[in-house]
């Protein structure tokens, strides 16, 4: 008997067989299945202009929590490419939809402060910042890390003991030392 693991194997190879001899080109995993995993795997395996590619079509048709998701994924696939005006849009676009989470809500809204930041937009940074830090349910990292960019982006313009201020209260966080 084989095991279920074995079996799994077999089955991915005789497919990837099979759409071979047919010509086909399914053998990429980003072309196998469900187009939203496969969106998800580009983005997963940090492939992250294939994965924005794979979004792109998809995205007008979801809805919900699928929606505010995906445009999570597009979001941080712009910002570790240094396309930060393109993530702060597709964090605000995902922040339109029913669904998230307040964990996904403060990561897009501390995203958004990120990116803000380095693109010199000081005072909206600081105030989308402080939304991040302040949004209920996201989690202590979350509010820790927009205390930090807040206490870096204050020091930058000067404003030091709103910074320490702003550093005192990461040291507040629980479980974050």
């Amino acid at each position: 008997m084989l095991s279920p693991r074995l079996r799994y194997g077999l089955l991915i190879l005789s497919g990837c067989l099979l759409t071979v001899l047919e010509g086909g080109l399914a053998m990429s995993p980003a072309w196998a299945g469900d187009p939203l995993d496969a969106a998800y795997r580009l983005y997963r395996a940090e492939k992250f202009d294939e994965a924005v590619a794979a979004y792109k079509p998809l995205l007008p048709q979801l809805k919900g929590k699928e929606a505010a998701a995906a445009w999570l994924n597009v979001a941080t696939c712009h910002q570790r490419r240094h396309r930060y005006e393109q993530a702060v849009a597709a964090n605000r676009q995902a922040l339109q939809f029913k669904g998230l989470t307040p964990a996904e809500e403060g990561r897009a809204r501390l995203q958004i402060g990120y990116c803000l930041r380095m693109l010199k937009q000081s005072d909206e940074a600081l105030e989308a910042l402080a939304q991040a830090a302040q949004t209920k349910g996201a989690t202590e990292a979350q509010q820790a890390e927009a205390w930090l960019y807040s206490g870096w982006e204050l020091r930058t313009l000067g404003r030091i003991d709103e910074a320490l201020a702003a550093f005192a209260k990461v040291s507040k966080v629980p479980d974050v030392h």
